[in-house]
């Protein structure tokens, strides 16, 4: 949650690349094949998907 928290305070953006060095350290994968993003994390990882999952669903994703 500490990083989630930097993150806000700072107002920046951040890719794939580093959400997956800096959140998804905590034993999680992100598979990215064609048109489909799959996260598969471990318990560890939890309080962060509370926080992401809901920012992640609220973006607008460009259409086919």
């Amino acid at each position: 949650m500490e990083v989630w928290a930097y993150v806000c305070h700072r107002h920046r953006g951040w890719s794939l690349h580093r959400l997956r060095e800096r959140v998804l350290r905590a034993d999680a994968r992100l598979n990215l094949s064609g048109r489909r993003m799959m996260l598969a994390s471990s318990a560890v990882a939890a309080p962060f998907r509370r926080i992401l999952w809901p920012r992640i669903n609220a973006l607008h994703w460009s259409g086919p």
